[in-house]
């Protein structure tokens, strides 16, 4: 049973929903509801996450669309929106899930949710959890999910990709050379400053030539991109083994087409056998302010540079995880 009120301004508030204003022409039952521009239209207004004014690139989470079959404008001007408790989204086709999965959506969906995994996280803003498993289906169907209160926790860390399985190692050269494993950053993922990346990386050297050194680096995009951070360069263990670590805090300082991020950090390769500032460990990170754009898609990429090219110089990259905190 609901439990219902009203006010002068038309608003209609039930339990765990709440009647809002629709932009979209046609918005079905169980699609994803985002928050839209303020300054555009009112603060009751919701859109599906692809609509012209929805809110920070469609991750302003709303709720769910609880009316039965759809809405219709001009002749519907409400739209019930499932705020909490338990709701039926519209998994998208192609899409299974199991009960007690996280449960998400991608903006460019369209409103379609799916399960969270690793392998998307980087481009999902989670919801809640599915309360039944289905099969795919070449349509989109109903099912139950049970929402969070909002979209995460504040502050909460979300993992924005990982790897899984080492790279193709990196030998005989001496060029700042990128593993052929990366994270991305979706376009307008970075959407608000204050908003910080914690990126973790390990390599590990599987033989090495007499003093010849091993430097391993985080950058964007390629081995040319922007810097941000990296480990002293190490002559490492001719017979292997030696392991690089780098364990990095990127702040956005700002966001847009001029964005600036800086880091701090630990980056080393242990244990070596000349001993470089602190051990082969010391405090890395990018030097100074560096100016990016935050409105196009990144790849975080970690790169090995040898000092010198010999068929024994070989380093593979086991670990990369990106986690966003904001």
């Amino acid at each position: 049973m609901s439990v219902g009120a009203s006010n002068v301004s038309g608003e209609r508030i039930r339990l765990f929903e709440r009647a809002m204003v629709p932009q979209s022409t046609s918005i079905a039952e169980g699609k994803v509801l985002v928050y839209c521009q303020p300054a555009a239209i009112d603060n009751l207004a919701v859109d599906v996450p692809t609509g012209s004014t929805a809110l920070l690139g469609g991750r302003a989470f709303a709720g769910l669309c609880a009316d039965v079959g759809s809405v219709q404008l001009p002749q519907d001007n409400q739209v019930l929106v499932g705020k909490a408790g338990i709701h039926r989204g519209l998994l998208l086709a192609g899409e299974a899930c199991v009960a007690g999965a996280d449960c998400g959506y991608d903006p460019a969906d369209g409103g379609r949710i799916k399960s969270v995994t690793p392998s998307n996280a980087a481009k999902m803003v989670p919801i809640g959890r599915f309360t039944q498993s289905k099969a795919s289906s070449g349509s989109d169907q109903l099912v139950g999910v049970e929402l969070l209160c909002h979209s995460g926790s504040v502050g909460a860390s979300q993992l924005l990709g990982m790897t899984l399985g080492a790279s193709a190692p990196i030998a005989n050269t001496a060029a700042e050379t990128a593993f052929n494993q990366s994270v991305a950053i979706p376009a307008g993922r970075l959407y608000q400053a204050g908003t910080r990346l914690k990126i973790k990386a390990r390599v590990t050297a599987a033989s090495a030539a007499a003093n010849d050194t091993l430097q391993i680096r985080a950058r964007l995009d390629s081995a040319a991109g922007a810097l941000i951070g990296s480990s002293p360069a190490v002559d490492v263990t001719n017979a292997g083994g030696d392991i690089g670590i780098l364990d990095l805090d990127v702040t956005v300082r700002a966001v847009g087409a001029t964005g600036v991020f800086q880091s701090v950090g630990i980056g080393g390769i242990s244990p070596g056998q000349a001993v470089s500032t602190g051990g082969n460990v010391q405090t890395t990170g990018s030097a100074a302010a560096v100016t990016f754009d935050t409105t196009v898609a990144h790849t975080v990429v970690i790169t090995a540079q040898w000092s010198a090219a010999n068929i024994a110089n070989s380093c593979v990259l086991e670990i990369l995880t990106v986690e966003i905190q904001g």
